[in-house]
């Protein structure tokens, strides 16, 4: 996914447009009472800059012909700008027919490409900064992969997509947690989650009734009944997710259920 500056793209678009009308009509103005028009260096300079962005964007996005008009009205500007107290015709043409012919090609090669506009409530999946925290991104650096593209599959509304990612994620800290509690991990997580419990129930069990200047001890680890369960009941399967990443050329033909 290519992610493009839509100000810069939207804010020079209509800067352009609005260059250009105000120098077909200074063209005309010049062609019918005489004499040369003028622009200030300033105008140039914006013009120029509307340019080059433009240019960035159509390298981006491969759009061949709005990048070599670019190219060519930033060309163009250069030739006239010398000139901008003693404009003549010719050298509004040289600018004001390139701009038309940028802005022409831009909505031409546009329309062959799909965008992607995302409200700030799904914009925000891609955030660049750990989408769980640091204290995560630290302590399992391996599933930070995961939790991207989690994030962005969450903002495309893939869901079954952000559901993969997420048990991955998932595996990842049972498998921690797993360890903690001297529990042996496997390919079955149904059993894994049952000996966590177990284990987990039974240092509960052992704290119970120690007492501290008159209140009883609180056990070393909160367990909830109804966590193992409602983990399984998630994972649906008894095996793992492979750890190696899913491209398009693997995917391709299969179908993932979760």
């Amino acid at each position: 996914m290519i992610r493009i500056d839509v100000h810069h793209l939207l804010a020079s678009l209509t800067y352009l447009a609005g260059s250009h009308k105000h120098l077909v009509l200074l063209r005309r103005q010049v062609i019918e009472n005489g004499g040369m028009g003028m622009l200030e260096m300033q105008r140039f300079a914006e013009m120029r800059e509307c340019a080059r962005r433009l240019g960035a964007i159509a390298e981006t996005l491969d759009m061949p012909a709005g990048r070599a008009s670019a190219v060519r009205l930033s060309q163009n500007l250069d030739k006239v700008a010398p000139f901008h107290i003693g404009l003549t015709p010719d050298r509004l043409s040289l600018v004001a027919d390139e701009m038309a012919i940028l802005t022409s090609a831009f909505q031409d090669e546009l329309e062959a490409r799909l965008l992607f506009a995302f409200p700030p409530s799904s914009a925000r999946y891609f955030s660049t900064g750990p989408l769980f925290g640091e204290c995560v991104e630290d302590v399992f650096p391996d599933v930070s992969y995961d939790i991207t593209e989690a994030g962005k599959c969450r903002a495309l509304g893939r869901w079954t997509a952000t559901v993969m990612h997420l048990m991955r994620v998932l595996e990842s800290g049972l498998a921690a947690l797993a360890k903690h509690l001297d529990v042996p991990s496997g390919e079955n997580w149904n059993s894994v989650l049952g000996a966590r419990a177990s284990s987990a129930k039974s240092a509960a069990r052992s704290t119970a009734g120690r007492k501290s200047s008159g209140r009883p001890k609180r056990a070393s680890i909160c367990v909830s009944s109804r966590t193992p369960g409602a983990i399984t009941r998630c994972t649906r399967s008894s095996a793992t997710m492979k750890s190696a990443r899913y491209r398009s050329s693997r995917t391709r033909g299969r179908s993932c259920s979760i």
